[in-house]
């Protein structure tokens, strides 16, 4: 039995170390990649006021409220300014900085004004992430985008 027993702890302490090892390293090298993306200055924060964007001939204003945004609540964004004769209106959300993942909303058309509401994550690495919110027709982007900081 305890030639048995052995062999197993052994196994159970190497798998340990083996996990904590690959943790450590694979975690430092997605914080590296992060740290190389230059975070130039916004032309406009749209975390204090209403940014707009040039579009197709138009002037897009975008904004987002309540101010300051908070993570992991409810954010509403608007569009408006918009003349686009959308099949299926649709944000995406995504992370220039690091990799959250895609916040998929649809926008729905109110008074010319098109709106969603969404929960934004952040890292708890970077001291400022990095977001872009584009605009889709389904699943085709029209081009249409802005980005923004949300600092931890």
């Amino acid at each position: 039995m305890k030639t048995f027993i052995i062999p197993v702890i052994i196994s159970i302490i190497v798998g340990a170390a083996a996990a904590f090892i690959y943790i450590q390293f694979s975690s430092d090298s997605r914080t590296d990649v992060s740290r190389d993306y230059d975070l130039v200055p916004l032309k406009c924060d749209l975390m204090r006021k209403k940014c707009t964007k040039e579009f197709n001939g138009q002037t897009v204003t975008f904004d987002m409220t309540p101010r300051p945004v908070e993570i992991m609540a409810e954010t509403t964004i608007s569009l408006s300014g918009l003349n686009y004769d959308f099949y299926d209106a649709k944000i995406r959300i995504f992370g220039l900085n690091m990799d959250m993942g895609t916040i998929i909303a649809s926008l729905v058309e109110k008074d010319n004004i098109y709106i969603t509401k969404v929960a934004l994550s952040a890292c708890l690495v970077e001291d400022v992430m990095r977001y872009r919110i584009a605009v889709y027709d389904g699943n085709e982007p029209t081009g249409l985008y802005i980005d923004f900081d949300v600092p931890r």
